[in-house]
Parts: C-alpha cells; sequence; structure tokens
C-alpha cells in the first residue's frame, strides 16, 4: 500500500511540474509579445483614464466614428512600453543626417490584432497629432500595406520604402557627423523617453524627410475605408475641447491647453495637460467626455497653489504661488524695432517667463544684505547685483535653432522658481536666419529651487588688543587685534584735550605722523563693516591707550668753581637723558654722562684753564628694548 502511494505521489508531482513548466512558457511567451495580445474595442463604461494613444476605426469614411461600422481601441502607456519592439530611422533633419532608434509597438503589429473589425490593405491610416498640425496633408498617410511593403506602395511620402510605422515611447537621436552643433551629447545618447511631454507617444515613420518622419504631439491614428463618396472628407482630428488648469479664485494656472486630434463621438479621458506639483489637485484626477462636433468644449480643473518661491526680509516670510509670477513678462525681452530674433551669443534657444527679482524685494534698507540659496546648498551674496536676477518659473526654445536635438528642444514648466543670472550670458540680437543655424550660444547661470533671503548685515564687535607706541619723537605707531568680517577700521586720536582726529585704514596697524612734540596723544579704534553703500561701525571703541612724543630737553650750564653745573627742565614721558661735551670750537661731541627716569642734574670733573666747553642734552624713550631720542636741546657754552 505504501509502495503504490508513493508511486501515485510521484506521478501527481511530475504531473504539476510539467503544468508548471508549460504555464511559465506560456506567460513568458505571452508576456515577450503583448503586442500580439488581441485587442477588444472600447465599450461604454470601459476604464481609459490611462489611456494615451487610440486607434480609431472609421469604417464607413464619414470622419466619425458614430456608426456600427466604427470601432475605438485604447492603449495605455505600459501596453505600448511592453510590446519590446524597436526601429531605427535614418533621415535628414534639417541638413543634417541622424538616425533615431525608437522603441514602442509597430503599427503593422497593433493593426493585426484588433478584434471586432476587417480592416482592408489599401485602408487610409491618418495619423492624428494633438494640434492637428499633420492631420490632413497626404505626406503624413499611409495605407495598411505601407506599412510593411517593401516598396512602399502606400506610403504618403513616395519614398519607396516601408514605412514601417512605430508608436514609440523612447528614442534616442544619433546624427551621422556630429560636430560643434549636431553633438551626440552624453545627456542625449541613452534612450529618452516622452512622459515628460503634453504627448506620452509618438509616431515614427521612415520617410527620410524629419517632418514626415517624426509625428510628436500624437494623440492616436484613424484607420479609414477609402472607398467613400466623391468628395467626403479624409478625417481632420479637429474636433477635441479646451482644458483649462485653474486656482481657486479662477486663476488659470498654465496656458489654455487645446486638445485635438480627436474624433467625433469618441470617449476620451481628460487629464489635466501638465505636472504642476506647486499645486494640489482639487477636483477629480479625470474626467470621460464624448468629443462633439464643437471644438469650444471645456474642461475645468481646478487646483490649490502652494508656495513657488519664497523671500525672507526682516524675518517675515513672504510666499509667491507660481500664478503670481508666470506671464508677467520674459526674459529676453522680444525686440520689436527691426529684430526677430534674439539670444545668447546666437542663437535664440531659451527665453525665460517670469518676474525680476529687484521688482519682489524692493528697496534694500541699510545694512541689509540679498542672498540667493538653492537646491545645491549654495548661498550667494547678490546684494550688489539684485538687478541683474530674474525670477523664472517656465522656458521655451527657439525652433530657429534646428540642430538642437529633438529631445532638448523641449518648453518646460519648472517645478520650483528658478533664478537666472542675466548678466552671466552676454545676448545679442539679429534679424539675419544665418544667425541662428547653430546651437553654440552660452546659456546664463541659474540657481535651481531658489529662495531668497535678506538680512540686516550685523556690525562687527569691537575692536580688542589695542597697542599705542612711540616710534619716533613725534610719530606713535598703534596696532591692534583683528576684527573678524571688518571690511576697515577708524583709528581715532586727539592731543590733550584737543579734539579727536581719524583715519581709516584697512590693515591691524598705522603709524600716526605729524604730531606736536611733548604731547601726550590719546588713541582709540572702531571696526566697520561695508555693506553695499552702507557703512556698519562697532557698537564701541577698543580700550582708549595714550603714548607721549618727546620734545627737546632745555638746557642749563654755569660754572661751579672748578666744574659745569649741569640743569636739566624736565620732560614727559623719557626713560632717561643723554648728556655731550666738546672742548673747543673744533672738538667732537662725545657722551660723558646718561640720566636715569626723573634725574635732571649733574657736575662735571674739574675743567682745565682757559678752555672753552659746549654741552648738548637730548632725552630718550626706551620702546620694546630700543631706544628713541627726542630732538637736540640748544648747545650751551662755558670757559674755565
Amino acid at each position: 500500500m505504501n509502495t503504490v502511494t508513493k508511486i501515485r505521489s510521484r506521478v501527481i508531482a511530475a504531473f504539476v511540474a510539467a503544468a508548471m513548466l508549460l504555464s511559465c512558457f506560456s506567460f513568458t511567451q505571452a508576456d515577450s509579445h503583448a503586442a500580439s495580445a488581441a485587442k477588444q474595442p472600447y465599450e461604454e463604461g470601459d476604464n481609459i483614464s490611462n489611456a494615451v494613444f487610440y486607434i480609431a476605426v472609421d469604417g464607413d469614411g464619414n470622419g466619425k466614428v458614430t456608426d456600427e461600422a466604427d470601432a475605438v481601441y485604447y492603449y495605455s502607456y505600459d501596453e505600448i512600453k511592453n510590446a519590446g519592439e524597436e526601429v531605427a530611422y535614418h533621415y535628414g533633419n534639417h541638413g543634417a543626417g541622424e538616425t533615431a532608434n525608437v522603441k514602442g509597438a509597430k503599427l503593422s503589429t497593433l493593426l493585426d490584432n484588433l478584434q471586432g473589425v476587417e480592416i482592408g490593405e489599401d485602408w487610409i491610416i491618418q495619423y492624428m497629432e494633438e494640434d492637428a498640425y499633420h492631420a490632413t496633408a497626404p505626406s503624413y498617410q499611409d495605407t495598411v500595406k505601407g506599412l510593411t511593403d517593401e516598396n512602399g506602395d502606400g506610403n504618403g511620402s513616395d519614398a519607396g520604402i516601408a514605412a514601417e510605422t512605430i508608436i514609440g515611447y523612447a528614442c534616442k537621436t544619433l546624427y551621422d557627423v556630429p560636430d560643434a552643433n549636431n553633438v551626440n551629447e552624453t545627456e542625449y545618447t541613452p534612450f529618452l523617453d516622452y512622459e515628460r511631454e503634453a504627448s506620452y507617444v509618438r509616431a515614427y515613420r521612415q520617410t527620410n524627410s524629419a517632418n514626415s518622419s517624426v509625428l510628436k504631439l500624437l494623440k492616436g491614428v484613424v484607420v479609414s475605408n477609402n472607398e467613400r463618396e466623391d468628395g467626403a472628407p479624409l478625417p481632420s482630428g479637429k474636433s477635441g475641447y479646451q482644458l483649462k488648469s485653474v486656482n481657486a479664485s479662477g486663476t488659470e494656472i498654465a496656458d489654455v491647453h487645446e486638445v485635438v486630434g480627436l474624433l467625433e463621438g469618441m470617449a476620451w479621458s481628460a487629464t489635466p495637460n501638465v505636472d504642476v506639483p506647486w499645486a494640489k489637485l482639487d477636483d477629480d484626477a479625470s474626467k470621460v467626455i464624448i468629443i462633439g462636433s464643437d471644438a469650444a468644449q471645456e474642461v475645468l480643473f481646478q487646483f490649490v497653489e502652494t508656495p513657488f518661491f519664497s523671500i525672507t526680509k526682516a524675518g517675515q516670510t513672504k510666499n509667491y504661488i507660481r500664478s503670481e509670477l508666470a506671464g508677467v513678462m520674459e526674459y529676453p525681452d522680444q525686440k520689436t524695432s527691426g529684430y526677430e530674433y534674439i539670444g545668447y551669443n546666437k542663437p535664440m534657444y531659451v527665453r525665460y517667463h517670469g518676474v525680476w527679482l529687484k521688482d519682489l524685494v524692493g528697496t534694500l534698507g541699510a545694512g541689509e544684505q540679498a542672498f540667493v540659496t538653492d537646491s545645491k546648498g549654495q548661498k550667494v551674496n547678490i546684494t550688489s547685483r539684485l538687478d541683474d536676477f530674474f525670477v523664472a518659473c517656465y522656458y521655451e526654445q527657439s525652433k530657429r535653432s534646428t540642430n538642437i536635438s529633438n529631445a532638448k528642444r523641449v518648453p518646460l514648466n519648472y517645478n520650483y522658481a528658478v533664478l537666472v543670472d542675466t548678466a552671466s550670458a552676454p545676448i545679442e540680437y539679429s534679424n539675419n536666419d544665418s544667425d541662428y543655424e547653430t546651437a553654440s550660444g552660452k546659456e546664463p547661470t541659474v540657481y535651481q529651487d531658489a529662495k531668497v533671503m535678506v538680512e540686516a548685515a550685523a556690525a562687527p564687535v569691537n575692536v580688542t588688543g589695542l597697542s599705542v607706541k612711540l616710534s619716533k619723537y613725534n610719530r606713535i605707531r598703534a596696532s591692534w587685534t583683528a576684527v573678524a568680517g571688518a571690511s576697515g577700521y577708524t583709528v581715532y586720536y586727539k592731543a590733550g584735550k584737543g579734539s579727536w582726529r581719524n583715519k581709516n585704514v584697512n590693515t591691524t596697524s598705522t603709524t600716526l605722523t605729524g604730531l606736536k612734540k611733548g604731547t601726550v596723544y590719546a588713541v582709540r579704534v572702531k571696526a566697520y563693516k561695508k555693506v553695499g553703500t552702507t557703512t556698519l561701525y562697532s557698537a564701541g571703541y577698543s580700550a582708549q591707550k595714550s603714548a607721549t612724543t618727546l620734545k627737546a630737553p632745555i638746557l642749563r650750564v654755569k660754572k661751579s668753581k672748578k666744574r659745569a653745573s649741569i640743569r636739566i627742565q624736565n620732560i614727559k614721558g623719557e626713560s632717561g637723558y643723554q648728556i655731550y661735551q666738546k672742548i673747543g670750537r673744533k672738538g667732537k661731541y662725545r657722551q660723558v654722562k646718561r640720566l636715569k627716569a626723573n634725574r635732571t642734574s649733574w657736575k662735571s670733573k674739574t675743567l682745565k684753564r682757559n678752555k672753552n666747553y659746549y654741552y648738548k642734552v637730548r632725552a630718550y624713550k626706551t620702546v620694546d628694548g630700543k631706544r628713541i631720542h627726542s630732538p637736540w636741546s640748544k648747545v650751551k657754552k662755558i670757559k674755565r
């Protein structure tokens, strides 16, 4: 019994393993050929909120999808992405050969798997762009057969090759001959998807011409029976609606967006067409509408705006919402007198929309400084250049710069305020097309996620460490400790009870010259800081110090019996005196006595008879081990 049970268990296990293997194989096959899955037409009530592309089958060729012969198929972004197909297209883009490698779902594969309709190979494919730009011209039409026909039969461009259309979600562009303007930039050599744009997908066709090869704002395609009555129009895709995004006060927070590229009778899920991280949707995320014949249908989405840019001044922060900045003005301004184009060193390929910073900050008060901070943690003092900065919330790029990669030429609503340093790139104006064939211009420096702070500058602290010393008999040397952040120092000095005089220096020492002899000078110092046109001083002075200049002593000499009696009128601030003597008019002076401070008398040794003796004296002061001498006294003469 046990043996039988074990055998049965092994058989069951083997069966289960085989079933699982088969299941895994089938799942893998189905997943790797997502585009091959059968596609069912839309029925009323189906959820199409995530649709990014449609195929409309206009079976009776009347330009509408309102009859039983018509059907519409909706595709999500993931369905296009998971199709796993890729095609390389080579074409001339305004004189520059380039190859676009595109990932997505081939249109022929999608058509093969539509359920509930029969499509003839001669049926016309009309590409429907959101702006209806490529809606009717024959060069933007194919036949079903033309998608795969190697002879190009039915390819609207008459290129003589299969259109091989792919509905792409990502692309990388490589130029045949990269040069200074057509550069295979590292940023653009990887595949880039189009989720950042108004249309998630693009149609690429092999036509050898850039304009007909790439359909950028793709909504969908219409497949029509070409056996129509004479004069019946091709589907134009003009029907649609206007989408408005507004804040609580009804102010538009984005451009009015007119959605076309749809057919009358279609259901379409209208969603906000812009990414608005600066606002919160205060409404339904999507609204399914039925497209009518009137293009003026309006779909309104209401948002609550959140702070977009802030300025902190005097400790108070003022927040600005984006709608207060958007559309106020643009930088660079468009020239009107004879100039059509504008830009940075040629060509114009960026224009910013917003407001000048100076109009938001206003006049800086005394001692105030303006700083900008950004997402990189930079803090830059812009006090002296406030007029140079522009607060931007949107930028657009010129279509004159045709050689810029398509992936780069995308208007952009900033998610946060960007501060543009307009002085960092010179602007040139021209009305000559040839100036704008290359994209070699320099763009200005920008600060992302910028905030501005206006701060009251702190005055420097008081000066310390003041030292005042005599450097010559009539000069005083003052020095002090440096103060952090100080632009300079003001040295104040006065003689006795006289008035204060001052001098400014940007060092931590100075010599006061031209001083009176034998005078006590008081000295004190303040630090200051320059902030724009304002000067901020330290709250107080340094400790006051003084020094006394030296003057020539007054000497008295008289004969006292056989000696010379010397007396000196004492002067302030001396460390002592030096007495010099010479014998006879042609003799040489030599020091005969050095007196200590405040010693003012001396008697010479015995003098010789009938000799003339000459005397002079000077004071000295010892400073840092060095003697500083006063001027000499008047010479005095005696005879024994």
